[in-house]
């Protein structure tokens, strides 16, 4: 341009609104952030399997020691037997002389004497053998060493965690054109709680048999705290596990499950919402249920159907031979439901009248659903393991044919009951007829 145009920073690639100079930067911190890292968690690594190989030494040292300690020689064999050499060297006949045995006693109690010397020797150096082992700080000094180490873990993870989170703040405010911040937040420094929680940890005596001090099991306490401070201000809670998948159900051929039943059923309300439905409607409905891919509205064993066979099947349920059917007369054929009893209706009946409502094409869905219904009363049937792990049941989900059966039957939140006991009253058992 010309000399009285103004020079045009470069901005450099990237993302607009990020000078290459603040890229460069945030660069630069987060690669510093993570050499820093690596050169720390290396000197854990390097820290802990020095921890390891003291231990194993330490351990071999005390059972090396132990053989020794049950192995030593203590002297009294020797003393027992320069008795019986001095003892057997006075003849017979000399023994029974009183100045003989007077001899003979006072070197039996040299003897003793000399043995409850070599006892009392031997319980000293128990005592002072035991003493050692109380006193002795390896396993106490260890602790302190691997907790310091677990701690530096957690520390250098919380200070790639912040200087990760400052880099991907400052770009973005960079990237929205704001204002960087003056004042970073004070760092979480796990290293600190650690310290200060030991410091607060209680003392206490060392008790007698016990290999750890009550300071060393504060000190783990706080490492654990402090572990699960840092994780908990680090980390976003997980979402609960989703729930198990429902069993399969083993089924006659042809018999519809209760997911294809939720499946088709909107499908055919949606071609004739009054129900009353065409065969070639119906025929048509259901060859685009079988082969609308991942629907799964229909069995398999559907898609093998040839048209003819599938307006055969539906032209049973035109009885006049008009060429329209109810598509609910269909469909509860398809659920192998079993016709009720009269008691059963009955029944039906009165736990209506119990709760104010009347028999109707009119009961509320809420009602409707807390009805006990004679083909999902006899409770669920037990689940049961594939050979591929699969759970399944043999026969339709009680509880999920009964809410099926009467979405077949509800309109405008309000479930059709009387047409519904006249229907599957009534309803033959065709599908055996395929």
């Amino acid at each position: 341009g010309g000399e009285g145009e103004e020079a045009v920073e470069d901005p450099g690639p990237g993302h607009p609104g990020v000078h290459r100079d603040m890229a460069g930067l945030l660069l630069e911190q987060w690669l510093d952030c993570e050499k820093v890292f690596e050169e720390e968690v290396r000197l854990v690594m390097r820290g802990l399997r020095r921890e390891g190989r003291d231990v194993i030494n330490y351990v071999a040292t005390c059972r090396q020691a132990f053989v020794e300690y049950l192995g030593r020689q203590d002297g009294k064999q020797k003393l027992v037997h320069a008795f019986q050499v001095e003892f057997n060297a006075v003849d017979m006949e000399l023994r029974a002389l009183d100045a003989t045995k007077g001899h003979l006693h006072c070197l039996a109690d040299d003897l003793r004497d000399a043995l409850w010397t070599k006892c009392d020797e031997a319980r000293d150096a128990a005592e002072q053998e035991r003493t050692s082992v109380v006193e002795d700080t390896f396993v106490a000094d260890h602790i302190k060493a691997l907790a310091s180490l677990f701690a530096n873990l957690v520390h250098q993870e919380t200070v790639r965690f912040q200087t990760t989170a400052n880099v991907a703040r400052d770009w973005y405010k960079g990237v929205a054109g704001a204002d960087l911040e003056d004042e970073v937040p004070e760092p979480h420094n796990a290293l600190t709680v650690f310290t200060e929680a030991v410091e607060a940890a209680p003392e206490g005596e060392v008790e007698e048999g016990s290999a750890l001090k009550p300071t060393d099991v504060g000190m783990l306490e706080a490492l654990k705290a402090a572990i699960a401070d840092a994780i908990e201000k680090l980390c976003v809670t997980p979402p609960p596990p989703p729930p198990p998948p429902d069993p399969r159900e083993v089924l006659k051929p042809l018999r519809l499950s209760t997911y294809q039943l939720a499946a088709l059923i909107p499908m055919l309300r949606g071609a004739a919402p009054t129900a009353i439905i065409s065969v070639e409607d119906a025929v048509r409905t259901l060859q685009q249920a079988a082969a609308l891919a991942g629907s799964r509205a229909l069995p398999h064993s559907w898609l093998a159907l040839l048209p003819s066979q599938l307006t055969s099947f539906v032209a049973l349920f035109d009885r006049p031979a008009s060429g329209m059917i109810d598509w609910r007369r269909l469909v509860l054929s398809l659920c192998e439901i079993p016709r009720p009893t009269p008691a059963q209706v009955a029944s039906v009946v009165k736990e209506l009248e119990e709760v104010g409502e009347p028999l109707s094409n009119a009961v509320g869905l809420g009602v409707a659903s807390s009805l006990h219904l004679w083909f999902a009363s006899s409770g669920e049937p037990p689940v049961k393991e594939g050979e591929n792990g699969v759970p399944y049941v043999e026969g339709h989900r009680e509880k999920a044919l009964h809410d099926a059966v009467l979405s077949i039957f509800t309109r405008g939140g309000k479930v059709e009951m009387l047409d519904m006991l006249f229907y599957v009253s009534a309803a033959p058992v065709v599908a055996d007829a395929v």
